[in-house]
C-alpha cells in the first residue's frame, strides 16, 4: 500500500510541475527551480528511483520464493 501512495505523491509531483503556473514556482523561493518543468526533472532525479527500485526487488524476490532447490541426496 505504502508503495502505491508513495507512486501517487510522485506523479503528482510530475504531473504539477508540467502544468504549475509561473507564480506558484516564484513562491517556492527556490534559485535551483525557477520554472515548473525543472520541478518535473527534479522529481524524476530524486523521488522516481525509489518505487522502481522497490518494484524491481519484488519482481525478483518473487520469482526466488517460487523456485525450489533439488537436491542429489
Amino acid at each position: 500500500m505504502h508503495a502505491i501512495l508513495f507512486s501517487y505523491f510522485w506523479l503528482g509531483l510530475f504531473v504539477g510541475g508540467l502544468v504549475a503556473p509561473a507564480e506558484r514556482v516564484w513562491m517556492l523561493e527556490s534559485h535551483l527551480v525557477t520554472e515548473g518543468w525543472q520541478l518535473t526533472v527534479l522529481s524524476m532525479v530524486l523521488v522516481l528511483p525509489a518505487p522502481m527500485i522497490y518494484l524491481f526487488r519484488m519482481k525478483y524476490s518473487s520469482e526466488d520464493t517460487g523456485r525450489e532447490e533439488v537436491s542429489d541426496a
